[in-house]
């Protein structure tokens, strides 16, 4: 899960804050990463085996690895469990801002499901060493999107509110927004996240890929069409009316002008 967290600085300037662990574990020991983990095929509470769902994954890894505070019944996460279809859901999280904890709305949207890289564990991919068998084949990116409007957000204010566990070392929030705004179509997103994976030595391959969904996720859910529309309309100045009166007069002396012309003509033919 990539997070994204809108706010403004002291400053007034927009910011973008996303946030990455640094993972304890292979692949990517020791390296920045997105939240995430493994669909696992439990016993649901009706007694009978099931594969848990990518949000109800999602909202348990974060959980652990960032203990975030999202404000769900535990017979609504029961319910999710098993809803394969859902592609948005709409919660609340709890985080402090400005030293008061508060209870923010939040959207967790399904941006994509991709492959996983072949490469071995320690180089970043997901393949077992010592096997040609994969961790995990494929990864469904689901994007955390909070926009806080003019609230006054720090990076000081998230480290304060999320903390590292299970095989995370440390969390790290880092401001985007100049490459949140350049990520408006796919493609250009995917560029940006490869620039970011490389320059920030993100320690699994497949995530790269994982933030340039989300990027595009971000941007949409942040200055997408629905936010467009609220801006404020720009009146285009408009030319001022010309006086018909002048035209029809002007028309008038030229078809006069052509008149005379032409009995002219007639008189020296």
């Amino acid at each position: 899960m990539s997070m994204f967290f809108k706010g403004v600085s002291a400053d007034g300037k927009e910011v973008v804050f996303s946030g990455f662990i640094k993972r304890g574990a292979a692949p990517g020991k020791g390296c920045l990463a997105t939240v995430g983990g493994i669909k696992n095929v439990d016993i649901a509470q009706d007694g009978i085996e099931v594969l848990d769902s990518p949000f109800y994954t999602i909202l348990k890894e974060a959980k652990e690895e960032v203990r975030s505070r999202f404000v769900i019944s535990e017979e609504e996460l029961e319910r999710l469990r098993t809803d394969y279809d859902l592609a948005e859901l709409e919660l609340g999280i709890k985080f402090t801002v400005g030293g008061k904890e508060e209870t923010f709305p939040c959207i967790l949207s399904k941006s994509a499901t991709i492959p996983t890289s072949r490469e071995f564990m320690p180089e970043g991919g997901e393949r077992i060493p010592g096997t040609n068998r994969l961790r995990i084949h494929t990864a469904t990116v689901v994007t955390l999107t909070v926009d806080l409007g003019t609230t006054v957000l720090t990076e000081s204010d998230l480290k304060a509110s999320f903390h590292a566990g299970d095989d995370a070392k440390s969390v790290h929030f880092i401001n985007m927004i100049d490459k949140v705004t350049d990520s408006q179509t796919v493609e250009g997103a995917q560029a940006v996240a490869r620039v970011f994976h490389k320059a920030e030595k993100m320690g699994i391959l497949h995530h790269a890929q994982v933030v340039g969904h989300s990027l595009y996720t971000a941007y949409q859910k942040f200055y997408g069409v629905s936010q467009v529309k609220r801006r404020p309309r720009i009146d285009i100045p408009q030319e001022p009316k010309r006086d018909r009166r002048i035209t029809v007069a002007a028309l008038f002396a030229i078809v006069t002008i052509g008149l005379v012309v032409l009995r002219r003509l007639r008189l020296f033919s």
